[in-house]
């Protein structure tokens, strides 16, 4: 067990948690709040909550990188409120945000589901039509941020734990502090390419592996993944460490898809289709978000 902001005793991390500490990312702790201060402890232990509250990790830098990154993060939700599939914000200041409570993480949702979600009727992953109404909400999110108007915005951090699943909600798209919002040719209002200095983490595409021009095809390759998960109920390629995980992605290999997922005219292996297209190598053959929720 990681401790809690230094807690380390079970007695801590139950207090921890009774005052609403749900955990943390890389840069921020994460609270079930009520800003209306009408909730109390049993209300927030069961999960009643309106509100989520994060706020920059003392170990971090207060410096002009981090106050961009998480302005950034804000202005994404902001310029993204009309849509259902990206978690709302109700404010935002400096390092921290107030966002809608939107449930736990996808992937938690996909390999650790509680008994009750294991018999969820629309999201059940277990059934074709519960894999394919994750796999939509979850293109739908990303289809948000690359077709919002004079964009598109590049997320550059798509992981199943970005997205948050609420049985009634459905999926949510979050966290957007590494995102970038692609310029246009100021003469032909053509999109620019961009390049992202680094590539950490195993969900990267070829194109940033290798330092190259980068689009919003960057985070189809990333989606794959996702939706992989979603389709077969584990991770691409196990739990191999992070450069055989590079090397599989660089070497243009494609995890494998059980066959029972692709009998010849099944919505499955429709769903597997698309996923393999996901996968495909070359950023400018790959479909897009628009192509994917269409489909």
């Amino acid at each position: 067990d990681a401790p809690i902001m230094g807690l380390t005793t079970q007695k801590q991390k139950q207090k921890a948690k009774e005052t609403g500490y749900v955990g943390m990312g890389l840069w921020r702790h994460v609270w079930k709040v009520d800003p209306r201060s009408e909730m109390n402890t049993t209300s927030i232990m069961r999960g009643d909550v309106p509100a989520v509250l994060k706020m920059m990790k003392s170990e971090h830098k207060l410096d002009a990188r981090n106050f961009d990154r998480h302005r950034r993060d804000a202005l994404v939700m902001e310029r993204l409120t009309s849509s259902e599939h990206i978690v709302s914000m109700y404010g935002f200041c400096g390092n921290s945000v107030l966002t809608e409570y939107a449930g736990r993480t996808l992937k938690e949702f996909l390999f650790e589901p509680t008994e009750e979600e294991l018999h969820l009727e629309r999201y059940a992953r277990d059934t074709t039509i519960g894999r394919l109404q994750l796999a939509l909400d979850v293109v739908r999110g990303v289809e948000s941020l690359h077709e919002i108007p004079d964009g598109p915005i590049i997320h550059a951090d798509i992981q199943s734990q970005q997205f948050l699943f609420d049985p009634i909600k459905g999926v949510k798209f979050n966290d957007f502090n590494r995102c970038r919002f692609i310029p246009q040719h100021k003469v032909s209002g053509a999109q620019c390419k961009i390049k992202i200095p680094s590539a950490p983490g195993r969900y990267r595409s070829p194109e940033e592996y290798k330092r190259g021009d980068l689009t919003e095809k960057l985070d189809i390759f990333s989606l794959a993944h996702v939706l992989y998960s979603i389709l077969v109920g584990v991770e691409p390629w196990g739990d191999i460490d992070k450069k055989a995980f590079v090397n599989k992605v660089t070497n243009r290999e494609k995890p494998s898809i059980p066959t029972k997922f692709t009998s010849p005219g099944s919505p499955d292996a429709d769903f597997a289709n698309l996923v393999l297209k996901c996968y495909e190598y070359y950023a400018d053959k790959r479909i897009s978000a628009r192509e994917l929720a269409q489909s």
